[in-house]
């Protein structure tokens, strides 16, 4: 039936978000690869962009950069007509990541700066504090001290943020 090879491509992922986090990174990709396939059986574009992302991570651990640069924007092709912010962000954030380890940083700066935007406007304050302080580390590793420190002030605002709520 569909929605047992929908549990199954989900419990697919999931396996190998476990691999991932043990450091079993071959395991990791066999249960991601996996899940794609069936996910794309399936048709099921959220679940191919979710595997995608974690596929891209997972190039990006290893140090396979052009592997995770094509992994991305796999993702990001199937993720632009959904409209999910929130994946959209964390793509671009994979990205930068991927330039930042190429040792482009000036593309990596723009790359955080639209997940940070992207993550606003879904109104994800971790996340977006997290891609400020990716783009915080790509200033400054241009020697932009000032630029860098002006967006750890944003992530610095959104903690107190953040804090705040939480007592009310």
């Amino acid at each position: 039936a569909l929605s047992d090879r929908e549990g199954e491509a989900a419990a697919m992922l999931n396996q190998g978000y476990a691999e991932a986090d043990l450091g079993r990174v071959g395991d990791a990709q066999a249960s991601y690869e996996a899940a794609l396939s069936l996910w794309a059986v399936l048709g099921d574009r959220r679940g191919q962009v979710a595997t995608l992302t974690a596929l891209g991570h997972l190039h990006v651990i290893v140090g396979e950069n052009e592997r995770a640069l094509g992994r991305y924007r796999q993702a990001s092709a199937l993720a632009e007509p959904l409209g999910d912010l929130i994946r959209l962000a964390r793509i671009q954030a994979g990205l930068g990541a991927v330039h930042l380890e190429l040792g482009d940083a000036a593309a990596g700066i723009d790359y955080y700066r639209r997940s940070a935007e992207l993550f606003r406007k879904a109104k994800y304050s971790n996340g977006e504090a997290t891609a400020l302080l990716w783009l915080g580390a790509c200033l400054s590793s241009l020697g932009q001290q000032a630029k860098a420190l002006e967006e750890l002030a944003k992530v610095l605002a959104l903690a107190r943020s953040l804090s705040d709520r939480r007592l009310e």
